[in-house]
């Protein structure tokens, strides 16, 4: 795994490269810049999803798409480090840190009264590479909170790890799992 570090931080980012299988059952090798400290954390959980039979699209880090979420979200592209503010608001949403990650936002939409994204998203337990109840117990495992658990918005894409949650409003600088 290659070492980074977030330039408007100063956070530790590795890239990793899972394994993944994509929508029409091939066996790809993605890439996703997250934070180091959740990097074996995020390996393992990718690891179980795909024995799970979980189908992901793509996965792409943010500089292919010019750290631009939209552009990211409409090629229904999972990603994790994206320095920018939670959707809507003016504060730093987990992806600025590297400690959070987005799967398949065309099948797994963002909920809030004022704002459902990205535009033609749709969940449906049923199709292919939504996250249910049985995969977001898998990232749970392995130390991340789902944001298909929240109440005053839902983030079906989201995952968060460590204690805090910054669109709940916990701290900017969430704690992170003890080793």
């Amino acid at each position: 795994m290659k070492e980074l570090t977030c330039p408007h931080l100063g956070t530790p980012l590795k890239v990793i490269r899972p394994e993944y299988v994509d929508f029409d059952g091939n066996t790809k090798t993605g890439e996703m810049v997250v934070h180091a400290d959740m990097a074996d954390a995020t390996l393992a959980a990718l690891a179980d999803c795909k024995a799970a039979g979980f189908r992901i699209a793509d996965m792409q880090p943010a500089e292919n798409f010019d750290y631009d979420d939209d552009k990211s979200m409409a090629a229904n592209n999972s990603v994790a480090y994206m320095y920018r503010t939670v959707a809507g608001r003016n504060f730093l949403s987990h992806h600025a840190l590297g400690l959070a990650l987005d799967l398949n936002p065309m099948q797994n939409p963002y909920i809030r009264p004022d704002l459902h994204a990205p535009e033609g998203s749709v969940y449906d337990e049923a199709a292919m590479g939504t996250i249910t109840p049985a995969i977001a117990t898998i990232w749970k495992n392995h130390g991340f909170n789902w944001g298909g658990d929240w109440n005053s918005s839902v983030d079906y894409m989201h995952f968060s790890w460590g204690k805090s949650d910054i669109a709940s409003g916990g701290k900017l600088t969430p704690e992170v799992p003890s080793k």
